[in-house]
């Protein structure tokens, strides 16, 4: 092959190569810049970032998730059915809520009934001591006397009755009341 045609060859095909390179740099560069700048920041058509949305449901309070998993009972025995029908209202007006729809959600279940001298009480939020409060102030107004008190454990007397009533005070994992008579 002449030198002439050889030294045209290799021109042409570092002309053609020069090309190549230059459209492949200019594409390649077009796509690695702004493809991981639109991953990453997304944006909306006026420009504001747009963060990703996390769609998965919120983890539940370990106090509503042992309240939720709690069966609720009837009161057992002769002197539990008459309690829980004072007790029970007093709690349903501290713990229960408005739910979104309007309804109230019950925020209190009889747990346990033991032997007709226990109920246990849970329920759905923590208990505080302005809630242990609100329960002093209603149990006083529907007539019980308040015989001793200590932080979180209260004994009533109602009706010939002694009650002794154990909150969970400020506890994360579940929220309730022992009532002892």
């Amino acid at each position: 092959m002449d030198n002439k045609l050889k030294n045209t060859l290799v021109v042409f095909l570092v002309i053609v190569l020069a090309v190549f390179l230059v459209i492949l740099i200019y594409t390649g560069s077009k796509t690695d810049n702004n493809l991981p700048e639109q991953i990453s920041n997304p944006t909306n058509t006026d420009n504001t970032v747009i963060s990703p949305e996390d769609n998965s449901p919120e983890p539940l309070p370990m106090i509503e998730v042992y309240f939720n998993e709690t069966l609720a009972i009837e009161p057992q025995g002769l002197k539990s059915p008459i309690i829980n029908n004072i007790l029970l209202p007093i709690l349903k007006g501290i713990y229960d809520k408005p739910g979104t729809d309007g309804q109230i959600v019950s925020g209190v279940k009889l747990k346990e009934s033991s032997n007709d001298n226990k109920l246990i009480y849970v329920f759905s939020s923590i208990t505080t001591q302005a809630q242990i409060n609100s329960f002093k102030s209603a149990a006083i107004a529907v007539g019980s006397e308040i015989i001793s008190e200590d932080g979180a454990v209260i004994t009533l007397k109602k009706e010939g009755l002694t009650l002794t009533f154990n909150f969970w005070l400020e506890d994360q994992t579940k929220s309730g009341v022992e009532v002892t008579f």
